[in-house]
């Protein structure tokens, strides 16, 4: 197995997580955001049976993380504090489940 960048390559069309959502995400939306630089999507592929079928993927978000939005914030912090968010993740149903 092998995790790497999301590409043109991939075959993104064969993905289904089973959640339209989740799906619809890899197949329409992830390589323009990638290619954006609004996120980060890695793939998750096994180079010797098929290297450009998906098995999974995670999305990651740069975003902060407001001073107000901490509770109980001791000492206030008077900056956003950055994070990474996980914006998505799915594992294709066919690999759901297995060992």
């Amino acid at each position: 197995m092998l995790i790497e960048p999301l590409t043109r390559e991939h075959n993104r069309k064969s993905f289904d997580y089973g959640d339209e959502d989740v799906t619809s995400f890899l197949r329409e939306k992830a390589m323009q955001d990638h290619e954006r630089d609004l996120s980060r999507t890695m793939v998750l592929i096994d180079p010797k049976e098929s290297p450009k079928r998906i098995i999974g993927y995670h999305t990651l978000v740069m975003t902060q993380v407001k001073q107000e939005e901490i509770p109980n914030d001791r000492p206030p912090i008077t900056r956003g504090i950055p994070v990474i968010l996980l914006g998505q993740l799915g594992v294709d149903g066919k690999y759901q489940g297995a060992d």
